[in-house]
C-alpha cells in the first residue's frame, strides 16, 4: 500500500534492541508472539521487532518468520494492521515472510478465515516466493463468500464514479446475507463516505476490508451475524490536521464563515480543559465530525454529521458494537449515547451534548500504543438477522 513504510518510520522512536522473542533458526529470523490479545500493543511490539531487524540485518535478505501462538483476536483492525505490516515488509523492504498462527476469536468474525495471512503458512508444496506472491495478490483484492476486500488506489478513484462503483459492490456483497434490509444502505453509505474522506484528505491509497459472520447466536440465544469493517489509509496527514491548519488560517482572515467562527470560539473555550489527557489534537479530531465543517483545503462546507449519524443509526439497531477511529496515537470511540447532535448540528461527544463549553467524555477519548500514520476505522456490529429468512 502507498505510504505503508510510515508504519515503521513513525514508530521508530522505540529503543532498538534485541528481544527474547527474536532468534535465528535455520537461516530464518523468527519472531514469536505468545499468549497475548492481538491488539495495538502487540502491533507496536511487532513494529519494534522489525525496526530492530532492519537496523541489525539491513544488508541481508534473511527471511522472517512470525509465529503467533494462541493469540486472541480482539478486533478486526488489529489483524488487518498486521497484514499491512507484512505487505510492507515484502514490497518496501523486499523481505520474504512466513506466518504461522493459532488464533482464538473473541469477536464474531469470518474475515480471518479468508485472510491472506493464511497463504503464508505451512503448505510444503509451495515455495516462500510463491506464497508471498499469492499474499500480495490477495492483499489487494478478494471477494470470496463472506469476505470483501479492495485496495483502492488514489490515482484510480478520484472521481465520483469510482466511489459509486464501490457503493454498488459493497451493497451487492451484503445482499446474499440475511441482514436487516434498512441497515444495508446505511453500512454502504458509511463505507463510501470513509473511503471518500481518505482519498480526499490523505491523497493516498485506501484499504477496505469487510466480512460478514453468520450462523452465530448471541448470549441471549437469538440468531445474529457479525458485521466487521476496517478502513485504513496511510499518510503523513492525520485526522484533525486539516481542521487545525484551517483554524490557524481563518484566525487571521478578515472574512470568516459563521460556523468556522464558532469552531474558533469553541477552541478558545477548550483551552482551559487541556491537560495530559485532552489537548488541541483531540479537539481538532472531534471538530472534523461537526456538521458543515471540513478539513479540506478546498471545502468550506462539509463535515461528518452524516457519518456519525449513520454510525449511531446502525449501533442503535445492533445487539452489540465496537466502533472507533485511530489516527496518530489518538482514538475516538463512537458510543451512541455521545453521538447526539443539537438542533444546529454540533456534537460534543459528552453527556451534556455541548461542543462549545464542555470537553469530550473520558469514555470517548483514548491513547494508543501504536502510532497510526494516517487514519484507520474499526466498525464492528453484532446484528439480529431477519426472522423471515431463518
Amino acid at each position: 500500500m502507498n505510504n505503508s513504510i510510515l508504519i515503521f518510520e513513525k514508530n521508530s522512536s522505540f529503543n532498538l534492541k534485541k528481544h527474547k522473542n527474536i532468534c535465528i533458526k535455520n537461516g530464518v529470523i523468527q519472531i514469536t508472539i505468545r499468549n497475548k490479545d492481538l491488539n495495538n500493543q502487540v502491533i507496536t511490539s511487532i513494529v519494534r521487532y522489525i525496526n530492530y531487524i532492519q537496523n541489525r540485518f539491513s544488508g541481508t535478505s534473511i527471511p522472517i518468520r512470525f509465529i503467533l501462538d494462541n493469540v486472541v483476536l480482539t478486533d478486526k483492525l488489529s489483524y488487518i494492521l498486521f497484514e499491512c505490516i507484512i505487505e510492507s515488509l515484502m514490497t518496501v523492504y523486499h523481505r520474504k515472510v512466513e506466518v504461522f498462527f493459532n488464533l482464538q476469536k473473541k469477536i464474531i468474525t469470518e474475515g480471518i478465515s479468508s485472510s491472506p495471512l493464511l497463504l503464508l503458512g505451512g503448505n510444503k508444496n509451495k515455495s516462500i516466493i510463491e506464497k508471498n506472491k499469492e499474499f500480495k495478490e490477495k492483499f489487494k483484492f478478494d471477494h470470496y463468500k463472506k469476505h470483501f476486500r479492495r485496495v483502492i488506489r488514489y490515482e484510480d478513484y478520484q472521481s465520483t464514479d469510482g466511489l459509486c462503483k464501490i457503493y454498488d459492490e459493497v451493497a451487492y456483497f451484503q445482499k446474499s446475507f440475511n441482514i436487516n434490509y434498512d441497515c444495508v444502505e446505511d453500512i454502504s453509505e458509511v463505507i463510501v463516505e470513509l473511503i471518500g474522506n481518505a482519498i480526499e484528505h490523505s491523497k493516498s491509497d485506501c484499504l477496505i476490508d469487510f466480512d460478514i459472520a453468520t450462523n452465530y447466536r448471541y448470549v441471549s440465544g437469538e440468531p445474529v451475524c457479525g458485521i466487521n469493517i476496517a478502513i485504513i489509509s496511510f499518510s503523513n496527514t492525520l485526522l484533525g490536521d486539516g481542521i487545525s491548519e484551517k483554524i490557524k488560517n481563518l484566525k487571521s482572515s478578515k472574512s470568516i464563515n459563521d460556523r468556522y467562527a464558532k469552531v474558533i470560539s469553541a477552541n478558545n473555550n477548550h483551552y482551559k480543559y487541556f491537560d495530559e489527557n485532552y489537548d488541541s489534537i483531540d479537539f481538532n479530531n472531534i471538530s472534523t465530525f461537526q456538521h458543515r465543517i471540513s478539513g479540506s483545503e478546498k471545502k468550506m462546507d462539509g463535515g461528518g454529521m452524516g457519518l456519525t449519524k449513520l454510525i449511531k443509526s446502525i449501533e442503535d439497531k445492533a445487539t452489540d458494537h465496537t466502533c472507533y477511529v485511530l489516527s496518530g496515537d489518538r482514538i475516538i470511540l463512537f458510543e451512541p449515547e455521545y453521538l447526539e447532535y443539537d438542533e444546529d448540528g454540533w456534537i460534543g461527544f459528552n453527556e451534556s451534548n455541548d461542543y462549545f463549553y464542555s470537553k469530550p467524555s473520558n469514555q470517548v477519548l483514548q491513547r494508543s500504543n501504536f502510532y497510526m500514520p494516517g487514519t484507520a476505522y474499526n466498525l464492528n456490529f453484532v446484528m439480529k438477522v431477519n426472522n423471515d429468512e431463518q
